[in-house]
């Protein structure tokens, strides 16, 4: 078994980062771009499957409802029909109001941009309990947001924690930082495989992942 093997199948193949799903572009590294990533890490919290929760975030950002102000502006019944109509009945009307109240901490609190629970701090998880501030996200919720947003939030990088940190395990692969940085090869590569370990942690390894774990 060659870690570095399995590292590249597992990027390779599952490396899809949850925002892009949804059309957030993270490598633009602005706060837009940061607030419609912890929008859809609302959604992705929920007890419901990813798919779904990656249907519902895509149509609001097609129909342009995951800006601060759009949400606010927005008509709470039509978010909410939004959401149902595409595939997120069960919990749109507790999703609609967690990203409205987590909109207006955002804009009341941090003057409009999510990056100042960075300022100052250069301690993850002091920012990672600020993260618990937005409504609807947790523990599982803040894991879920630092694991791609350290794409550009240096405090979180590198991370592997949660269900990744587990999946890595169970693929036989070291868990330290820096030997999986190093196999990735790149910042960006190593958020695709936090990524792709989180992939596999729901819906399994692909066939080759498993493939080069057996080698």
């Amino acid at each position: 078994m060659s870690q570095q093997d399995i590292v590249d199948a597992l990027i390779n193949e599952q490396g899809r980062l949850f925002s892009e799903d949804m059309g957030i572009d993270l490598s633009a590294d602005d706060s837009a771009a940061d607030f419609e990533w912890l929008v859809a890490t609302i959604l992705l919290s929920k007890r419901i499957s990813h798919d779904l929760a990656t249907r519902a975030g895509r149509a609001l950002k097609d129909a342009g409802l995951m800006s601060v102000d759009a949400v606010l502006d927005a008509d709470r019944d039509a978010m909410i029909d939004l959401l149902g109509d595409n595939g997120y009945k069960r919990y749109r009307k507790v999703a609609t109001d967690y990203i409205r109240t987590s909109a207006a901490w955002v804009r009341d609190d941090l003057g409009g941009d999510l990056r100042t629970i960075m300022q100052g701090e250069g301690d993850a998880d002091a920012v990672i309990e600020r993260l618990h501030h937005a409504k609807g996200v947790g523990d599982v919720g803040a894991e879920i947001f630092a694991r791609e947003a350290q794409l550009n939030w240096g405090v979180f990088y590198p991370r592997l924690e949660g269900s990744a940190r587990d999946q890595a395990e169970k693929l036989g692969l070291t868990t330290g930082h820096g030997p999986l940085v190093a196999m990735a090869g790149s910042r960006a590569r190593f958020v695709r495989l936090a990524a792709a370990l989180s992939r596999a942690a729901i819906d399994d390894p692909a066939d080759p992942v498993m493939e080069a774990r057996r080698a």
